[in-house]
């Protein structure tokens, strides 16, 4: 999930309104707690406890599923211009 570590926790939150609960719990689940927790403070309320339920309830998600969503990130943030690729 290194594509989601680089961004301000403004742009995670603003991507994560617009996504699954279940996906936004498991991008949350892994970012450092301090950018989790100002990430879901941006979060609409409604959206914002539907995907801390999930985040409560989140289980341990397979390597692949993480590595096929942060290569899905990748793609989004950079033709969003997001994120400027790696060097």
């Amino acid at each position: 999930m290194e594509t989601i570590r680089r961004l301000e926790p403004q742009v995670i939150a603003g991507f994560i309104e617009n996504e699954h609960p279940q996906t936004a719990a498991i991008i949350l689940a892994h970012l450092e707690p301090e950018i989790a927790s100002q990430t879901v403070k941006q979060i609409s309320e409604k959206k914002r406890a539907e995907i801390v339920h999930r985040l409560a309830t989140l289980e341990k998600v397979a390597p692949k599923v993480l590595k096929d969503l942060d290569e899905a990130l990748q793609i989004e943030f950079k033709y969003s211009g997001a994120i400027i690729e790696n060097n």
